[in-house]
């Protein structure tokens, strides 16, 4: 099965502007100079927001997953918040970090074991945005390990073209 999101990126920088995008985006500064107490500070301040706005279930494709310490300090957050969120830790190359794919699978696998969410009502899942332009040994990686770890969600921003996801064998479509 794949579920996409309806809003599409041109969607989102004609509403937030291309500048703060980059600013504050996946692949902007922000990974270079948010410490991990920026994150968990701004992660749960985005949380509170949306639960005072009336949200009752937040989906996090959590882009602040730049290391481990950042990725651990927004689920840590999202934790401590009590609200009912499903983290999904991003899977993204981060060469500013020399901080790769191997080292999130491993550092994911980790957290699901460890469970510091058990007892809350945070469930972790897996976010992904490259199903349509990865190799199939990484992204088959990806699929394996939310299996693996029994991954509540799987999310994704893209799908080889607008709306559609492409039918890969690693897929099972």
């Amino acid at each position: 099965m794949c579920w996409l999101n309806a809003v599409d990126s041109q969607q989102i920088l004609t509403l937030i502007g291309v500048s703060d995008f980059n600013r504050y985006g996946e692949f902007g500064a922000a990974k270079l100079n948010y410490t991990t107490e920026d994150v968990y500070i701004g992660q749960i301040t985005g949380i509170y927001e949306a639960l005072h706005g009336g949200v009752t279930t937040i989906l996090d494709h959590a882009h602040h997953t730049w290391s481990n310490a950042t990725s651990e300090a927004g689920l840590q957050a999202s934790i401590d918040s009590g609200a009912r969120i499903f983290w999904a830790y991003t899977f993204h190359q981060v060469p500013e970090k020399n901080y790769e794919i191997p080292e999130q699978l491993a550092f994911y696998r980790e957290l699901a074991l460890r469970r510091p969410f058990e007892g809350s009502p945070t469930q972790m899942g897996v976010a992904y945005d490259t199903f349509d332009l990865a190799n199939a040994s990484q992204v088959n990686a990806i699929i394996s390990l939310a299996l693996e770890t029994n991954a509540s969600v799987i999310t994704t921003h893209a799908g080889g073209s607008k709306f559609s996801c492409p039918r890969h064998q690693y897929l099972g479509t």
